[in-house]
């Protein structure tokens, strides 16, 4: 019997060699030109006596990529029950920060949870936990601003959660994503209440205070600093973002040196500047694919060196291979000031374009249920990597899985939700350079894929 070349498999040049990829089978091998063409005889059956014999073909076959089991291929959550048992609640639109790109943009509402509606979030997603007999439970906090404006319905719903989870017998996990301007009080009780906090920063001072200013024009690393060494003294774990323009492209090694040298995160994760909110319309300003994807390399390879892990959104090879980017097309609950149900955090309110695309369903107080529009959401979770066609010859597809739709449908101005494409060069450099990386490191070959675990509902893109 012929052998059969049954893997999905990506040819990638990488200078003078060629990277084969088995993303599904968790393999990657640095190839001559000849071994290509050996890889498309297998693929054609037109093996050659001896082929079989060789040691080229002895690794595919010990790595399953001829003649191995069926490849397993991620999942998706169409046509499932709704029962989600994690939330983000959307606080507020106030904040304190008047940063230069927000995907806000200039929002002019202020808008603030009801402490109800919050308590009806939580009470609906501890319910759906003890029917799925779910033991952990997710409540981040999140908004189109600053959660932290809206500081006593963030204190009463993270303390009603912790209600519950001694009530339900749960374990609940409280996340934060803040701009850290605080003050040390209000610091230090999320530092002992929450499990983990994100936090934007830019960049030294000479880079956040331009980008990230206060409100009132003052600066903000300072307030930043002292919240960060109120966590770091707590021992209460924080990850970094910071967010790249074209100005600061060539800044991203300085970065990993100055947030190693001045702060202790879990993690930095850069993301380029999306054209979206304040940043509408102003393509010279976003970061070229190349120069970010450059950059990023050296700031990894510096951050390797200095213990400090460095990630991006569209790189998880390093991660379980998935159909979709993130969680808006899995079982999304987010729920936003008003009490709309969303599944993209950036669709924060009623009234931002996004929310057509996103928004599912309402809380009804009459009834105290909240009412999904089942119909929109099964449209949302159709939107994996097995139906968006362009994405079916690209290396990166179980990793980037279509990328973040929302920043494809602002690039294109196209809510369809189908569009991709928007940061395919950026994330499809990224991937390339960290393979290269990885297959020329002086290891067997072919290189066999640790798994982290990190998932994907954390990703946010800006």
């Amino acid at each position: 019997m012929a052998p059969a070349l049954n893997t999905e498999l990506f040819v990638v040049p990488d200078n003078d060699a060629y990277l084969v990829y088995a993303p599904l089978r968790r393999c990657l091998m640095r190839v001559a030109p000849e071994r290509v063409n050996f890889l498309a005889r297998l693929k054609d059956g037109q093996c050659q006596p001896g082929d079989a014999e060789t040691d080229f073909y002895k690794s595919l076959a010990k790595a399953g990529i001829v003649d191995g089991p069926p490849e397993s291929r991620p999942k998706t959550l169409v046509n499932r029950p709704f029962k989600p048992i994690g939330t983000t609640l959307l606080l507020t639109t106030r904040c304190n920060l008047a940063c230069h790109y927000c995907y806000a943009g200039h929002e002019k509402s202020s808008l603030v949870m009801d402490e109800k509606l919050g308590r009806a979030v939580l009470d609906y997603t501890a319910e759906n936990c003890r029917e799925r007999a779910q033991k952990r439970m997710g409540v981040g906090f999140h908004s189109g601003g600053e959660p932290t404006m809206a500081w006593d319905q963030l204190v009463a719903l993270a303390s009603y959660a912790k209600e519950l989870e001694r009530k339900m017998t749960l374990q609940v996990s409280l996340g934060l994503a803040t701009n850290a301007c605080l003050s040390e009080s209000k610091a230090r009780w999320i530092a002992a209440h929450f499990s983990h906090v994100n936090v934007s920063l830019d960049g030294p001072p000479r880079i956040q205070n331009v980008l990230r200013p206060r409100k009132d024009g003052g600066p903000s690393w300072p307030m930043i600093r002292r919240t960060l060494r109120t966590f770091e003294a707590c021992k209460t774990p924080y990850s970094l973002q910071a967010t790249i323009t074209r100005q600061t492209v060539g800044e991203m090694p300085a970065i990993v040196r100055f947030v190693a040298k001045h702060t202790r995160p879990r993690l930095l994760k850069f993301e380029p500047v999306a054209g979206t909110g304040r940043f509408s319309g102003r393509g010279e300003d976003l970061p070229a694919a190349a120069d970010f994807a450059r950059n990023f390399d050296g700031a990894a390879e510096i951050g390797r060196a200095l213990g400090l892990p460095v990630t991006f959104s569209g790189l998880r090879i390093h991660q379980r291979p998935v159909s979709i980017f993130c969680g808006a097309f899995g079982d999304p609950f987010a729920v936003t000031p008003e009490g709309y149900v969303t599944a993209c955090f950036e669709a924060f309110c009623g009234t931002v374009p996004l929310a057509g695309a996103f928004v599912f369903g309402r809380w009804d107080a009459s009834s105290g249920t909240f009412a999904i529009d089942h119909k929109k959401l099964e449209r949302l979770r159709q939107r994996h990597v097995f139906n968006l066609e362009p994405c079916s010859r690209c290396f990166c597809k179980y990793s980037c899985a279509g990328d973040c739709a929302s920043r494809n449908a602002s690039h294109f101005d196209d809510f369809s939700l189908f569009k991709v494409g928007a940061r395919c060069e950026v994330i499809r450099e990224v991937t390339r350079r960290s393979l290269s990386r990885m297959a020329n490191a002086p290891r067997r070959n072919p290189v066999e894929f640790q798994e982290e675990e990190k998932p994907h509902e954390e990703t946010a893109c800006q």
